[in-house]
């Protein structure tokens, strides 16, 4: 009998990994088959209920603490590596971007879940910090987490999360989703040393949100 509930809650573990890894693509079909356009906060708050939704999976299903998707206390220096972190995507993402400017490769586009301009500037921050905190819980927390111990390979679950993470910004183009190559590589391989969300959920919020507020306060 336990082997059954054991199998059952594997299948179960299968299904919740497929969906954390494409849960946010399904933006894409709902749009098309409804007709309707998801906003920004639309496409914020479906993220919001992905991440908490796999939080109470991990709990309330699979039995497991939420440590086990990188919900770990930071040590002392994980303050620092979260802010060289932060750097080291914006100097890499400029660095892409300025490669792909000089190709004449660059692609602007809003993507879908982009804050449109006259945004409010509270709004704007809320959409980019959503991005930031569940992005990570779903693809360097649970997928990465879960696909090591299914594959039995952290090399096979970064690759794959790591893909699939820059998939998913599949609204700024196909171009436009090399820049965030550096980034998933980047991300994935600071969780896969620090094991906390922490340092990469500090980052990827840093990274979405610094830009605007100083922009914000620029103009």
């Amino acid at each position: 009998m336990r082997s059954i509930a054991t199998h059952e809650h594997s299948r179960l573990t299968l299904v919740a990994i497929v969906l954390a890894l494409f849960g946010l693509l399904l933006t894409i079909p709902f749009e098309t088959v409804t007709g309707w356009s998801l906003s920004g906060v639309d496409v914020a708050v479906y993220k919001w209920v992905l991440a908490v939704g796999l939080c109470l999976f991990v709990v309330g299903i699979e039995n497991r603490s939420l440590s086990s998707i990188g919900f770990r206390r930071p040590d002392r220096w994980d303050l620092a590596i979260t802010v060289g972190l932060w750097l080291a995507i914006m100097l890499s993402v400029g660095v892409m971007q300025s490669l792909l400017g000089q190709f004449g490769l660059l692609e602007t586009a809003s993507g879908n879940g982009t804050p449109p301009e006259g945004t409010e500037l509270y709004w704007t921050l809320f959409i980019a910090a959503t991005a930031g905190v569940t992005e990570e819980v779903l693809y360097r927390g649970y997928a990465l987490e879960r696909l090591e111990a299914v594959t039995a390979s952290t090399w096979v679950a970064g690759i794959v999360t790591a893909t699939v993470f820059v998939l998913i910004h599949i609204g700024d183009g196909v171009v436009g989703m090399l820049v965030f190559v550096p980034a998933a590589i980047l991300l994935t391989v600071a969780y896969v040393w620090r094991r906390t969300l922490f340092v990469v959920v500090g980052a990827h919020v840093a990274v979405n949100t610094v830009p605007l507020v100083l922009l914000a306060l620029s103009a």
